[in-house]
């Protein structure tokens, strides 16, 4: 299922389109990386619909915008050993689990090993960050295998979240 909390603000049309364009990166990779096939949740112990939340909150001036799932996490091993089978120039030994769970926004950078229509091609989490930064905020990556993931971005005073982008709760079942 897919749900929408706390919505509140507003937000000019070039800022809206940017926090839309980050979303839309961010609800793709938890759908195709993030949640499991409804066999692999089962097996795990998990029910059979994944889900993705979205909760927004106020830090501050600043705004909070959390994208959590309950798939199935950033395992940093993956991480260091797709870079490593991709050839990027990176000493993946030197990593911190942090670090290597962040290679999600390097360019060209992806786990997935075939192309789909949603992604393999490692182009995705590079545009939310660039966009991100080019708004002067940043994000966070709160992830445990097998349990989930939740990025966490802060979006600075001036820009804040439209209501419209988040207006009334959704609900989109994610089986696999």
């Amino acid at each position: 299922s897919f749900q929408v909390e706390n919505e509140l603000g507003t937000l000019d049309r070039d800022d809206y389109a940017r926090c839309q364009t980050i979303l839309e990166h961010m609800m793709r990779n938890a759908l195709d990386h993030g949640i499991e096939s409804a066999q692999e949740r089962l097996e795990a112990g998990k029910s059979s619909t994944g889900q993705v939340t979205i909760d927004i909150s106020k830090a501050g001036a600043d705004t909070i915008i959390t994208l959590s799932d309950d798939g199935r996490g950033i395992d940093p091993e993956t991480m260091r050993e797709s870079a490593l089978r991709k050839g990027l120039d990176i000493d993946v030994d030197a990593l911190t689990d942090e670090e290597a769970q962040r290679l999600i926004f390097h360019k060209g950078f992806s786990t997935a090993n075939t192309v789909s229509q949603i992604s393999g091609r490692g182009v995705g989490m590079d545009i939310v960050l660039s966009e991100l930064q080019e708004m002067g905020g940043d994000i966070r990556i709160e992830s445990e295998v097998g349990r989930g993931t939740s990025f966490v971005i802060r979006v600075p005073s001036s820009i804040t979240v439209n209501g419209a982008l988040t207006r009334n709760e959704a609900v989109i079942e994610l089986t696999g």
